[in-house]
């Protein structure tokens, strides 16, 4: 248990406790007062400027500093960029060009766009420069992941090795231990190692909200 909270508070900070200045980017009135409801409660003091479009939003951004910026990514297609370090982006379905300017700009987190509180309240909290994805597009993730592209290296590293991407893909696909050996003319036994690499991840992903089991029941023993 002790080890389970030490890596916890490796994750996050302390809450602020000073006015915390909050940009809500969202064309939907009901999600705007929900996240102003999390961010009142979360902080206690918190100052709102909220946007509807993407003209509106370019002109919130460009008349004050924020702490946090929550953005629908229906409007991230329609503006050039994502603002650096503070952006915690939702989106009904993922988008790789997004997730990809998020992954680059330092954001805080690509979520569905129906996050839980417990969710919000942990990505809130992250350390400068951690970046989190929702567990509902992990198997999107896993895919995208496996694709051979300059522009996705920085993400491929630093959620799996190659070879995991080769393995945690051809598991989705519903392929065999030995299957997936005769295909990458490795062994089983290495098949199986890397298959407990990924449930491993995967697990710490789950004590700390990320990931859904969806991909940790395919990788278990069979």
């Amino acid at each position: 248990m002790q080890n389970k909270l030490t890596e916890t508070q490796q994750l996050i900070d302390r809450p602020a406790t000073s006015t915390q200045h909050i940009l809500l980017a969202d064309p939907r009135f009901v999600f705007r007062q929900g996240l102003r409801g999390f961010f009142s409660k979360e902080f206690g003091n918190a100052f709102f400027e909220e946007a509807t479009t993407a003209t509106s939003f370019e002109i919130a951004l460009a008349a004050r500093s924020y702490d946090f910026v929550v953005i629908n990514q229906a409007l991230l297609l329609e503006l050039a960029d994502v603002p650096e370090g503070i952006s915690i982006v939702l989106a009904s379905q993922p988008n790789k060009e997004i997730l990809l300017a998020a992954h680059a700009r330092h954001s805080r987190a690509y979520l569905n766009e129906n996050p839980s509180e417990e969710l919000l309240r942990f990505v809130v909290h992250l350390k400068a420069g951690r970046f989190w994805v929702d567990a509902a597009f992990f198997d999107w993730l896993i895919g995208l992941l496996a694709e051979r592209s300059d522009s996705l290296s920085p993400m491929q590293a630093e959620f799996l090795t190659p070879r995991q991407q080769e393995i945690a893909v051809l598991l989705n696909q519903g392929r065999s231990y030995s299957e997936i050996a005769n295909q990458l003319t490795i062994s089983v036994e290495t098949v199986k190692r890397h298959a407990a690499d990924i449930r491993e991840r995967i697990r710490r992903h789950k004590q700390q909200n990320r990931f859904q089991a969806n991909l940790h029941q395919k990788c278990t023993p069979q």
